[in-house]
């Protein structure tokens, strides 16, 4: 009679990633609208914009090129403003490279307007995004200090939205950019966040080789025994837990009652495994540079295998960067704090505000 040998396997899958939906919610009891599914979205975006290097240092880049050498003005009454913004010291390019990071990471900004008992501006302050919440109606922003993260018990100061027509009131100008669902915005990158979030997790996934010693596709036994269901998936969770997803491998369970009747290990690494993940690797980098409109990695320092770059394609490429991409956005910062500042300084025009070029070093080689 055929004698049976039990043998019992498990397999580890690959954790599942969902990309975060930037839902807008009218909650019950809530004045304000949720921003996502957790009304977290914009922690989201900032831990991408924290954990892809790529993406960051674009991001960075581009405040850079947008604010350029600073923002300059003619009218003597804005230029003594622009030397301090707010009681804090700040000057008018200190809080627009602050203002301009949010711009690009979330797509919009928030800044705090204070006026003086003359309906004179008396300082703007910078405020985070990320903790900002609108109400229904728009008119109002919902503002935690402390962040979103507890939804269950959130403290928050409520302003109202700037309102040209009541510029005596302390008011929130919230910007959100021309793009948007609904009232919230969406980031100039949004058709490339798979691309990035991929990128952050073959990061984690190397990472973890290293710091384990696990590589991709691995047989664990156990030759002691077949233990009990519940065992198993004890031992299944607390591997899982520490291995299994980018931040671990793939790993295949066999329960065995003796070594000798462990299961035989055949080669399950991919074919090909090393060109598969450098196609993929160059194939999300392109989408995220696309999704910027890159004109070439190498002005925001991110160097490509195989590209030889002489200083006259950097400044071609630098040039039509420039032109495409970088004045737009100047254009349109010049035209947001014009329409906000000639609510107080009324003898100003939009061409007394402006924005000294970025200029490249002329010892690139």
């Amino acid at each position: 009679m055929e004698n049976k040998t039990n043998q019992n396997f498990s397999i580890i899958n690959l954790a599942k990633i969902e990309l975060p939906i930037p839902t807008e919610t009218k909650i019950r009891g809530k004045e304000y609208i949720s921003y996502g599914e957790d009304n977290n979205y914009p922690a989201f975006l900032y831990k991408l914009y924290n954990e892809c290097s790529d993406h960051q240092s674009i991001i960075d880049g581009m405040v850079s090129y947008t604010v350029g050498n600073g923002i300059q003005t003619t009218n003597q009454s804005l230029l003594k403003f622009f030397k301090k913004v707010n009681d804090e010291g700040e000057t008018i390019d200190d809080i627009s490279k602050k203002l301009l990071l949010d711009y690009e990471i979330f797509g919009g900004f928030a800044m705090l307007v204070t006026p003086n008992q003359m309906e004179e501006l008396y300082s703007i302050e910078y405020l985070d995004f990320m903790k900002c919440r609108l109400s229904e109606d728009e008119k109002s922003v919902y503002y935690s200090d402390k962040g979103w993260e507890n939804k269950y018990k959130v403290d928050t100061k409520v302003y109202p939205v700037f309102d040209s027509k009541k510029i005596n009131k302390q008011s929130i100008f919230y910007f959100t950019g021309f793009k948007s669902r609904g009232i919230y915005p969406v980031p100039k990158y949004n058709g490339a966040l798979k691309s990035i979030m991929t990128l952050t997790e073959i990061d984690n996934f190397h990472l973890n080789n290293v710091a384990n010693g696990f590589q991709p596709s691995t047989i664990v036994n156990f030759n002691n025994g077949i233990p009990t269901v519940e065992q198993m998936s004890q031992i299944e969770k607390k591997i899982n837990d520490k291995f299994s997803g980018t931040k671990g491998s793939k790993i295949l369970i066999n329960f065995a009652e003796s070594k000798e009747k462990a299961a035989e290990i055949i080669k399950l690494d991919m074919d090909n495994f090393g060109d598969q993940f450098n196609t993929l690797f160059k194939t999300v980098q392109n989408t995220i540079f696309t999704a910027h409109k890159v004109t070439s990695p190498a002005l925001f320092g991110i160097k490509q295998e195989g590209t030889g770059f002489s200083k006259t394609e950097f400044m071609e490429s630098f040039d039509i960067f420039n032109n495409t991409v970088v004045k737009s956005n100047q254009n349109m910062y010049i035209d947001v704090l014009y329409k906000f500042l000639k609510n107080y300084f009324t003898d100003i025009q939009k061409s007394d505000i402006t924005i000294t070029p970025y200029v490249l070093q002329n010892n690139i080689e």
